[in-house]
């Protein structure tokens, strides 16, 4: 059943009904495996400190009742030509809404860039100019574009503000600009590893029975993960049973080095080219293998046809 308080509650939940009016011998009732995946990827996210979360919802509030900024950024878009959609929104309960976020993120990313840039003191967009100019070059801006952009960024500088517009625009340009590769290196990380996590609730939120299937995707999901941060030796030819209660919280030599962690392509191609005693890598590097470890502490599998509690 659904794991909301009316459902499992302790007090005055279904559950408790049932078992106090109805049926006091009843075992076991578990809660929605989709709603534990939900849960699952929320407890992955933590070590990152809602980072990136913050900022999809920062942008889509900053859209969300402006209509001038939407048709602006819209028309940024379209100068850059990168395709536009309307910013996806971030839905805490549903955790894994961060997944389609990052995906939407990672492909506006320039056009955010450009057109935040415009809200930016003059200091700082000049410090920030050559940043800009790159972008131009990427996406092979004409120049009749360049003096459009020019214009919208005259637009944005002389916007009339409230006092949470403006804290907002700070939060955003702090992400998107000043710490853009901390927010980068988030983003692709949870493209690169929450897939596993989104295909499993997929097929699970198909219409037909899949009860059948359910202890071996299980299984294979808890395999992929670990295989993020422990050897290939220590899992291959494990049996459910063996890796039920294998350490996974505490590394015996079985854990992967930070350095060898999995982070997808783009994480990985960013830290390659960058100092290793680079803060911002070392600590995403921590926040990794952290959330790894989070994340298959709290879910070792539970065998003989029992459900993994993510």
């Amino acid at each position: 059943m659904a794991s909301c308080n009316v459902m499992r509650g302790s007090k005055n939940g279904l559950e408790v009904k049932i078992r106090q009016e109805k049926n006091p011998e009843l075992l076991d009732i578990d809660g929605d495996v989709c709603h534990h995946i939900h849960n699952a990827s929320k407890k992955f996210c933590e070590p990152f400190k809602y980072y990136v979360e913050g900022l999809f919802n920062d942008v889509f509030n900053d859209h969300r009742w402006s209509v001038d900024l939407r048709e602006l950024l819209q028309e940024v878009c379209s100068l850059l030509n990168i395709s536009f959609t309307v910013s996806e929104r971030f839905i805490s309960h549903r955790w894994l809404s961060c997944y389609d976020c990052a995906l939407s993120s990672l492909r506006l990313w320039d056009a955010y860039q450009v057109f935040y840039f415009g809200f930016m003191t003059k200091e700082d967009m000049a410090f920030y100019l050559s940043e800009m100019i790159a972008i131009f070059r990427k996406h092979d801006v004409s120049l009749a574009a360049k003096e459009r952009l020019k214009q919208i960024w005259k637009l944005n500088g002389s916007k009339n503000m409230t006092n949470d517009g403006k804290k907002r625009k700070k939060h955003i340009i702090s992400k998107v600009i000043f710490q853009a590769k901390k927010s980068i290196l988030t983003l692709s990380f949870y493209q690169s590893v929450l897939p596993l996590l989104k295909s499993y609730v997929v097929l699970f939120q198909s219409k037909q029975p899949m009860v059948h299937i359910l202890a071996d995707r299980q299984e294979q999901l808890f395999r992929d993960f670990i295989s993020c941060y422990v050897k290939q030796e220590e899992i291959l030819n494990k049996t459910p049973s063996q890796l039920k209660t294998m350490p996974l919280t505490e590394d015996n030599g079985q854990f992967l080095k930070e350095k060898e962690m999995f982070v997808g392509n783009k994480a990985g191609h960013i830290l390659k080219n960058t100092n290793t005693a680079d803060s911002i890598a070392l600590n995403f590097r921590r926040q990794v293998s952290t959330a790894n470890i989070v994340i298959c502490g709290d879910s070792q599998m539970i065998t003989n046809g029992q459900t993994l509690d993510l």
